[in-house]
């Protein structure tokens, strides 16, 4: 081609699965064209152009393919020296593979690996690819499948976790591998390899149309569903698709492709349009239903037909039919498109599931045999015989020895045999079927058994009997013999001469006639017994038979042992009855002695007979002390006992000599020290009990008395008690008003060891106060107190500590302190000796009070105390003989009184500077004082109340000077400026004239600006008043100087104002006829008074509908011209509380105040007022709370600003923008905004993410949710504010949201001729959004789910508030055109729920119904309304309201008929359920009565024993992730595994094991990151654990055995035998010892020991006890021994 000419036609080109894009200058590593693109106008320049071809991949769809070809990176592909290099294919599908070296997978394969893909446990999975050898020889092929834990594919590979299959392939040929592989468990994702075998360095070969599918039915089990036909299908995007893949699968209808496994995807049908991107298509089924008839063949079935499908387990029924087995269900009939084979046949009991197709089954059957067993009853083994419902039945004829034969009876029936029947003899019909046991029947023989009474008598003397039955034989009787038994004499049958018959009958299985005679014997036996209560049983017998008359034995030589006693030898039974003496024990015989006895009785006794020297002992039982006398001496005596228990003890006369001890007074004798035992008076008698025996004394303490006498002081004579063994306290001293206590002095005469002064020189006369006398002390004493009379030298010291100078008040300071001077009451020279005197006195008193508590235990304690006290009686006498001379009371400074240095009179008071209560203070002082005036009053006389006349005085003085100088601080404290708020406040106001100073039209809203000395009132009408009054009084009255308001500047305006009035009225004061009354009194005649009270009155006026402000400034002066503006204020200033009344920290320097009134109007052109509510704007300046909830709204008590001028667009009305700056951000154009971000560990503003529109969206990320925390980044830089506008927002992901335009406001489409927000999905659900401008309230936007969103709220006076919310994970509705559903609101709400609610009726209460009730101030209902009863019907009434967040708001009601009011009950959004009413004053809670858990459904209480655990089940929806149950002491267990129920809810488990009681848990519950504490409670109770206790109801010895044998009630840990004296064997349950133990229930059957609760056991036990010896048997058991009603036994 020439230079510079135009290419002209250029080439077009094909290639399967690309598209072809162009001709390129250059070629990238893979050949494909880059560079610059050549077209037909493209030129051509000075050298050969050489052009590549670009091509792009086409996107395929995939059918039931798990293998994504599109997946596989380089970094999949095995490499290395020792593996394949590789060619990847996207387009069409192929990897190329250049074998070089070995591979670790496959030893000497060499290979490529694939990408990971998800694979199912337990899931078979069919492997097929093509491959095609292009080496240059035949190659060996191979695919591996491999599965692993994870994605990584890193987990262990086991042989069990691969599979491969393999081909030979010729050069340049084409072969496929196909196999199937089912996943082992644990393993969730799957990798291919491809290679080949034995391979040099060039060879390649190429695998292709690679499938991997999923040959699990929907059902769950692997089937043979046909591949996808094809596999793949390539075309360009946006093409129609065209054909789809054919695929079949047994037992399904095939119902399309979808892009879901689980169909909830897209659906691809021939006209569907081909995606940009690979897709993956599943199948879909539909599973077929087919039916099973079962046919029975001449029996019965249920059902007779049933449906199934491939995925059941088909269950067979059992037929029946009478003499027939059924053997099986045989397939007679099928479908032609089934899987069933004919003539099969079923013999379970039901087929796997995997058939298909409709199909017949029909009943086999097999003729039943039956067993006749013959029971002879006769001694013969028994026989059978066989037969058949068809066979008649021919029946034996036995015979049996003393019976004859009746037939053959029915005792075990089957089939159509009964036990009913009669007898059966001979043959039976055919037609008989059922096994069948048939019983001989035999009618017994009779028989005679004759008695002969052998010298006796027996009744009856004969009987009959036959072999069946049981002979009872009677017992004969024969006077003084004893029966031996029956003799057989004559015998028949199986009867035996000789044969001795004892036992009271003879068992059956006699016969024939017999004769039996009875025999005879006597027997006679001697016992000797010796011990105590004869324990040693010594015993011989001597038998007597026929002519017998005499025998006889030897006594024995050893006795049994008695401590202490002798034995002297055996009495008969008739000296043992007796009381022993020494006569009876003289006649007793020795040990040795013949004894001889006669069969005249049947036991001769004889017991040992003892002696024993008996002595008692007398004690003084008073170790030590030596006033003991008269204790009498020892005596003794002997005694007797035999074993029959007879005793005759030593019995002793007790002297009647007492015994005398000091102190004490002898009571009597005792066996015990302590008297606890027997007492013994004397004289009397003792008899031992024991060989050696003791009586102790007995003494009984004396009680002495001691007498206090106070000796006139008027208190009563007080008595105590005291004993030998006390030590002795004098009491303290006592008191006697006007007297002087002297000491306690003993009264004579006195008793028992008191000292005598008269008879002892040295004895005390006086005891002190406290004096301790040691214990040894006995007899009844009187102590008399001594006093000295003081009362009136008394009077005369208390003169004289009064001094003799007194205090005059002259007036005060002037700090307001009280003034005062010194004068004196008495002449001086009288006062001198009074002084002298009184200290005389006090000296002498001061030493007897020293004497008196001083050393009282010393000896010289008395004699000096006597000389003090008469010392003191001589110094009254001399006190109470002076006389004083007294001064009259001081009367100048009456109304001269001074103030400072200055002197003054209350003529000269300023009433203008008073308030009226120092003023009526003064007054009164002035009156009161004239009343001591003038009068003969001393100095110290006083009147009626004992208060002086000169106290009374110096009172009024000091009150009017005071009253005086009150006025000095009122300049620092007075009111200013009261802005009045309301109408109803302003109406209040009033000039001289009784006139309102204030119209209608007032002021509806004061707000303090953020200086504190601007006012800002906000107002909706055209011609507002405001009132300020220059407040200088309360109630009325002067407070501080009077105040004179001034402007300081002219008034400024904005915007349209038409007038600005300022006019300072003056208010009527009450003050004339009060002020009058003072000057009259004296008080400010001098001066007077005049009145002043002034008022501002702002009345500007503004132009309708047409916004503007007025700006006063004021100041204000006192009568001393000195600037003194408002140091106080009653606005609502919306500061601090603390300070909220308070400016003296808040006026500028120029002590001035400002006044702003602002009228705004909200919709200028409908008249409508804005709603401006001063409680409203009050509690919003601290926000409450932020609530995100469903669906657009909100309370409109927080009022944004307009930061742009507003059109609304469906009435055409413009508004004014609020500018703002909120301080923050310095924002004037945006104010409120939110940022929605998600929780990371960084800070990131730039990751961009692309829409699915095509818009770039940001994912913002944030490090902290903590709200002060982002608002401190955005501030100091670290997130930069321009950075976070930038972060523009959009609606999250496909749901929907609107567009927001650059001016702010939203785009908008017309719909239906109407203009709508046009809706858009599609985004991140992050980013800045800038609150509309369109709408004040709140802002409506579509955040991502767990997403979180920073807020940013500024009202239009700048108050700002921030925010994190939390997005939990939700599942919203998509928003449609007619509504806002599933549009997430931010709003300040201010929260939910009433907090009180009051009616303006007179009375009223809450009414209670069958759904409500009122108890203890709480009221629940399980409606949805409140009844409340007024005091009038048809009356309204104002209901107040005000909700947890104080938002108030009220409403007019109108009761009934009857008087009720009916309020309606709605939480529906937040379920708080919980309110307070205040009812007359008393608080009412309110439970809605709805059960306000979320989450929680149910809970379960748990019960147990202490020591086992206990459960409790909670039941909750099914999004919580896990419990947490809390105890009262905080104590947590969380469970984190729970059980999925059939509706979708969860059970959660909690077990726990804790000693008796009731626990309560409190019980919350994760839903997402969050966890939620409802109300729902539960507890685990455990009750007090019961211990198995038990006894041994028996206890013998087994013959059989040689062993022991216990029944034992309960299970026993030991048993324990105990002889009579206390000695023990114990042994254990598990002891050798105890050779065999069964334990059994309350039915008797036999149980596992193991058990802790049985109803009894039985043990053997080979234990060691004595021939003989007598044993009680107890048993220990869980809840200790038990040895109360136990078994005894006797040793063996």
């Amino acid at each position: 081609m020439i230079s510079g000419s135009q290419i002209g036609n250029v080439a077009s080109i094909s290639r399967t699965g690309y598209a072809f894009d162009g001709w390129y200058n250059n070629q990238d590593s893979t050949g494909n064209g880059t560079g610059t693109k050549y077209t037909s106008t493209s030129t051509v320049g000075n050298s050969n152009l050489r052009l590549y071809a670009k091509w792009t991949v086409a996107p395929e769809l995939m059918f039931d393919n798990e293998f994504q070809f599109d997946k596989i990176t380089a970094s999949d592909i095995a490499s290395g020296a020792n593996n394949s290099t590789f060619d990847i294919d996207y387009g069409s599908n192929k990897l190329r593979l250049n074998a070089k070296g070995a591979d670790a997978y496959t030893g000497q394969w060499y290979g490529i690996k694939s990408g990971a893909f998800a694979v199912t446990p337990g899931h078979t999975y069919r492997i097929r690819t093509t491959v095609k050898n292009t080496s240059s020889s035949a190659k060996y092929a191979v695919v591996y499948i491999f599965c692993f834990a994870d994605s990584n594919l890193n987990s262990t590979d086991t042989n069990g976790n691969r599979k491969s299959a393999g081909v030979t392939v010729a050069s340049g040929a084409e072969s496929t591998i196909d196999f199937n592989y089912t996943v082992q468990a644990g393993r969730y994702y799957g990798a291919l390899r491809f290679g080949i075998n034995d391979s040099a360095n060039g060879d390649t070969a190429e695998f292709s149309n690679i499938y991997v599918q999923d040959t699990t039915s929907p059902g769950g089990v692997a089937d043979d569903v046909t591949p996808a036909d094809p596999i793949n299908k390539v075309k360009l995007s946006g093409e129609t698709v065209g054909s789809l893949a054919d695929i079949e699968r047994s037992g399904y209808t095939f119902t399309g492709w979808n892009t879901a496994k689980n169909g909830t995807g897209t659906t691809y049908t021939e006209s569907t349009k081909m995606p940009s991107s690979n897709t993956q298509l599943w199948s879909q089924w539909d599973v077929n239903s087919y039916t099973i008839t079962f046919a029975p063949n001449g029996g019965s079935v249920t059902p007779t037909s049933k449906t199934f499908t491939i995925n059941d387990s088909i269950s067979l029924p059992t037929p029946t039919r009478t003499g027939y087995t059924f053997s099986g269900w045989k397939v007679t009939e099928k479908a032609d498109v089934s899987n069933w084979t004919l003539n099969d046949v079923y013999t379970g009991t039901s087929i796997p599931a995997g058939k298909y197709g409709n199909v017949t089954v029909t009943a086999q059957w097999t003729v039943n045999t039956y067993t006749i067993t013959y029971k002879y009853n006769n001694g013969a083994a028994d026989t059978t015989a066989k037969y058949t419902i068809e066979q008649s039945i021919t029946l034996p004829s036995p015979t049996k020895t003393g019976y004859t034969f009746a037939g053959w009876k029915v005792t075990t029936a089957g089939g159509n045999w009964k036990t009913t029947d009669s007898v059966y003899k001979g043959t039976v019909a055919a037609g008989k079927y059922g096994n069948v046991t048939l019983t001989a029947q035999w009618t017994a023989k009779v028989y005679t058994i004759t008695f002969l009474p052998n010298g006796g008598s027996v009744n009856p003397t004969s009987k009959t009997f036959t072999i069946e039955s049981t002979i009872d034989l009677p017992t004969p009787t024969k006077d003084s013999y004893i029966f031996d038994g029956w003799l057989v004499t004559t015998a028949e049958g199986n009867w035996t001469n000789g044969t001795l018959y004892t036992d009271s009958s003879i068992p059956a299985g006699k016969y024939g006639n017999v004769t039996v005679t009875a025999q005879w014997h006597k027997t006679v036996t001697v016992h000797f017994y010796s011990g105590s209560k004869g324990a040693v049983h010594n015993q011989f017998q001597i038998t007597f038979k026929n002519n017998e008359t005499a025998g006889s034995v030897k006594s024995p030589t050893s006795f049994g042992t008695i401590d202490g006693w002798t034995a002297l030898g055996w009495l008969t039974s008739e000296d043992a009855g007796n009381t022993p003496n020494q006569t009876i024990a003289a006649a007793a015989i020795t040990g040795g002695t013949t004894v001889t006895v006669t069969p005249a009785k049947f036991d001769y006794n004889y017991y040992a007979i003892y002696s024993q020297n008996q002595t008692l002992t007398y004690n003084s039982n008073a170790i030590g002390d030596s006033s003991v006398k008269n204790i009498p001496s020892s005596t003794n005596g002997t005694a007797y006992y035999n074993s029959f228990d007879k005793i005759a003890n030593v019995t002793h006369n007790i002297p009647s000599t007492v015994p005398t001890r000091n102190g004490y007074t002898f009571a009597s004798w005792n066996t015990e020290a302590n008297g606890s035992g027997v007492k013994y008076n004397a004289p009397g008698t003792f008899t031992n009990s024991k060989q050696n025996e003791k009586l102790y004394a007995q003494w009984t303490e004396n009680k002495y008395t001691i007498t206090y006498s106070y000796n006139g002081s008027g208190t009563a004579d007080k008595s105590i008690n005291y004993t030998i063994t006390s030590a002795i306290t004098i009491e303290d001293a006592p008191t006697y008003k006007d007297h002087v206590f002297a000491g306690w002095k003993i009264q004579q005469p006195t008793q028992g060891n008191w000292p005598d002064p008269s008879k002892e020189s040295n004895a005390p006369e006086l005891y002190g106060p406290k004096a301790t006398i040691a214990a040894g002390k006995f007899g009844n004493v009187v102590f008399v107190a001594q006093w000295v009379y003081i009362n009136s030298a008394e009077n005369k010291s208390n003169e004289y500590s009064l001094g003799n100078e007194i205090e005059i008040v002259t007036g005060v300071e002037s700090n307001g302190t009280k003034k005062t001077e010194k004068t004196t009451k008495y002449d001086k020279a009288s006062f001198d000796n009074y002084t002298a005197a009184i200290e005389k006195y006090r000296s002498a008193k001061a030493l007897v009070e020293t004497l008196v508590k001083k050393d009282v235990n010393s000896s010289g304690y008395s004699a000096a105390l006597k000389t003090a006290t008469k010392s003191l009686q001589d110094a009254i006498t001399e006190l109470t003989e002076i006389v004083l001379i007294e001064n009259g009371i001081v009367t100048k400074y009456y109304n001269n009184f001074y103030v400072g240095d200055k002197q003054c009179d209350l003529s000269q008071m300023n009433l203008n500077h008073y308030e009226y209560s120092e003023l009526e203070t003064a007054k009164t002082s002035l009156i009161n004082g004239k009343a001591y005036i003038g009068k003969d009053y001393k100095i110290t006389d006083t009147d009626s109340a004992n208060v002086t006349y000169q106290s009374r005085l110096n009172d009024c003085v000091l009150s009017m000077a005071k009253a005086f100088i009150s006025t000095s601080d009122k300049v620092k404290t007075s009111v200013g400026f009261k802005v009045y708020e309301t109408v109803s406040e302003t109406r209040k106001v009033k000039d001289a004239n009784e006139n309102a100073l204030a119209g209608d039209a007032a002021v509806n809203y004061v707000y303090a600006g953020k200086d504190g000395s601007t006012y800002y009132c906000y107002t909706n009408s055209t011609n507002p008043v405001v009132l300020i009054t220059v407040d200088d009084g309360i109630d009325g009255g002067r407070k501080c100087y009077p105040t004179k308001a001034e402007q300081v500047t002219a008034s400024t305006t904005t915007g349209t104002v038409k007038k600005t009035d300022v006019t300072f009225p003056i208010t009527k004061d009450d003050a004339d006829s009060k002020y009058v009354g003072y000057i009259n009194a004296g008080v400010g005649k001098n001066i007077g008074y005049y009145r002043q009270k002034q008022v501002i009155r702002l009345a500007p006026e503004f132009e309708v509908n047409l916004n503007g402000t007025v700006t006063y400034e004021f100041t204000a002066h006192d009568d001393t011209l000195s600037k003194n503006v408002a140091t106080q204020s009653a606005l609502s200033s919306g500061l601090d509380s603390k300070n909220a009344n308070d400016f003296s920290e808040n006026l500028t320097a120029a002590k001035t105040i400002k006044i702003v009134i602002d009228y705004h109007a909200a919709e200028p052109k409908t008249g409508e007022k804005l709603d401006v509510n001063g409680d409203q704007v009050s509690n919003d300046v601290y926000l409450n709370q932020f609530h995100l909830y469903r669906n657009a709204g909100g309370a409109k008590n927080w009022e944004l600003p307009r930061t742009q001028q507003y059109t609304n667009s469906s009435n055409g009305n413009t508004y004014d923008p609020y500018i703002v700056d909120d301080g923050v951000y310095g924002q004037k154009d945006y104010g409120s905004f939110s940022f929605t971000f998600k929780l990371g560990n960084s800070i990131d503003l730039e990751t961009k993410m692309t829409c699915a529109n095509g818009n770039v969206g940001y994912v913002p990320t944030l490090n902290t949710t903590d709200a002060s925390k982002i608002a401190q980044m955005i501030n100091n830089g670290t997130v930069s504010f321009e950075k976070l506008k930038s972060c523009e927002y959009t609606a999250a992901g496909e749901k929907p949201y609107y567009k927001l335009l650059a001016n702010g406001d939203y785009e908008t489409e017309t719909v239906g001729g109407k203009t709508k927000n046009k809706i858009y999905k599609g985004g991140t659900g992050y980013g800045f959004i800038p609150w509309p401008k369109s709408n004040i309230w709140s802002f409506n936007y579509y955040p991502e789910n767990g997403a979180y969103t920073y807020v940013h709220l500024v009202d239009r006076w700048g108050n700002t508030v921030d925010k994190v919310i939390y997005v939990g994970l939700q599942d919203p509705k998509d928003i449609t055109t007619s509504g806002s559903d599933g549009i997430y609101t931010i709003l300040e709400d201010g929260g939910s729920g009433i907090d009180t609610l009051s009616l303006n009726a007179g009375t009223f209460e809450i009414l209670t119904d069958e759904n409500s009730t009122l108890e203890n101030n709480v009221y629940r209902t399980t409606g949805n309304t409140v009844r409340i009863k007024t005091g009038e019907a048809n009356k309204s009434y104002t209901l107040s309201m005000k909700d947890k967040a104080t938002n108030a708001s009220t409403a007019t009601l109108k009761s009934d008929g009857n008087g009720i009011i009916t309020l309606s009950i709605d939480d529906a959004m937040y379920k708080s359920g919980v309110y307070t009413f205040m009812l007359n004053g008393t608080e009412i809670n309110l439970y809605d009565g709805v059960n306000n858990d979320k989450y929680i459904v149910n809970v379960y209480d748990g019960e147990a024993e202490e020591g086992e655990a206990a459960e409790m089940i909670v039941i909750t929806t099914g999004e919580v992730g896990k419990t947490r149950f809390t105890d009262t002491d905080g104590n947590t267990v969380t469970v984190a595994a729970s059980e999925t129920n059939e509706d979708g809810t969860k059970t959660w488990r909690m077990s726990k094991s804790r000693p008796a009681g009731e626990y309560e848990y409190r019980i919350s519950v994760k839903v997402g990151h969050d966890w939620i504490e409802e109300n729902s409670t539960g507890k685990l109770i455990f009750t007090e654990k019961q211990l198995d206790t038990g006894r041994i109801v028996k206890a013998e010895y087994d013959e059989e055995s040689g062993l022991y044998k216990l029944t034992i009630e309960g299970r026993a840990t030991k048993i324990q035998f105990i002889t009579e004296d206390g000695m023990t064997r114990t042994y254990t349950r598990y002891s050798e010892a105890v050779k065999s133990r069964k334990s059994y229930d309350a039915e008797g059957n036999e149980v596992p020991d193991t058990g802790r609760l049985l109803d009894h056991e039985v043990w053997l036990v080979n234990a060691r006890l004595y021939s003989g010896q007598n044993y009680t048997v107890a048993g220990k058991f869980e809840a200790g021994w038990n040895r109360e009603g136990t078994a005894t036994l006797t040793g063996h």
